[in-house]
């Protein structure tokens, strides 16, 4: 289970491919229509393709116990990491804020050195160090080779704080859907799961004084077109799961997902391009598959 098989390798790519798509999409949905909405049928596509995916990959077993409490934890951390993306990319381009998520990882490390009294492999540390200079490198302003100058641009940038809110989340993500996927099967978690988020978002629109569901019909086929490059992304993932470590799974999705978005940025939106912005995103790309491969890998 710890080797990266072709198969896992190639899932765990199209995976990281597939989000990028998805990334597209959800920055080019009309900033008129509200985060809830958008969020509330981004994530309502998806359930007919985990539902079609029962065909292929039936339940290993029906929901209990140990499936309820990692799926519930799971679909909050979901939730909040969705909506402050969208919030995120809506604010600031492509090229700021999706690098953000190289800090899964160092998220992950962290968690595990403060919680568990677990000491991080020497190449862990390093692409710890890697992404950090990295993301310092993206918020560099020119010709203010500072820590103050950065920490002052990263907090002028409107979308930074809501991606490392992001980046909080889905840290969380990954060992709770392979827990949960243990307990059910793949297909029968993802659709529970996003059955679970989506639900709630519907409940909150409902509730809310002006919550409406109505799309314009410019936005339709951004957001369906959204949640269908996310959904075949998250049963991609979680197939991957059941292949190979989530490390791995991990490292290869974010380098494919971040580097693909950046690409998209400069190309599709014409977003600033600059030596210190593309050194950063080469030392983060090196970063995140360091953080990821365990000591034994």
């Amino acid at each position: 289970m710890s080797a990266l098989s072709l198969p896992a390798f190639a899932l765990s790519v199209a995976c990281g491919l597939a989000l990028a798509a998805a990334d597209y999409f959800r920055k080019v949905v009309p900033a008129t229509v509200p985060t809830a909405t958008v969020l509330f049928y981004f994530l309502a596509v998806q359930i007919p393709l985990l539902a079609l995916g029962l065909l292929f990959v039936p339940p290993t077993g029906l929901p209990g116990a140990a499936y309820w409490t990692p799926a519930v934890a799971d679909a909050a951390f979901s939730l909040a990491g969705n909506a402050l993306f969208i919030v995120s990319v809506r604010r600031s381009p492509l090229t700021m804020v999706v690098p953000l998520l190289s800090l899964i990882p160092v998220i992950t490390i962290a968690l595990g050195a403060v919680l568990l009294g677990e000491s991080p492999a020497l190449h862990q540390g390093l692409g710890v160090a890697l992404a950090a200079v990295g993301v310092m490198l993206l918020y560099l302003p020119p010709g203010q080779a500072s820590v103050a100058a950065i920490w002052r641009n990263f907090r002028a940038e409107p979308g930074a704080l809501p991606m490392i809110g992001v980046a909080v989340a889905w840290s969380m993500t990954g060992p709770l859907d392979k827990m949960a996927v243990a307990a059910t099967g793949v297909a029968l978690h993802g659709m529970i799961l996003l059955m679970m988020v989506s639900g709630s978002i519907g409940i909150w629109i409902v509730a809310s004084r002006g919550g409406s569901f109505r799309v314009p019909a410019g936005a339709r086929a951004v957001i369906l077109w959204a949640g269908l490059a996310a959904g075949a992304s998250f049963a991609l993932q979680l197939a991957a799961y059941q292949l190979t470590l989530v490390a791995f799974v991990e490292a290869l999705k974010r380098v494919a997902e971040i580097g693909v978005t950046v690409a998209i940025g400069v190309v599709l939106f014409r977003e600033a391009h600059g030596a210190a912005k593309i050194a950063g995103l080469a030392l983060i790309l090196c970063g995140v598959p360091l953080m990821l491969v365990p000591a034994s890998g």
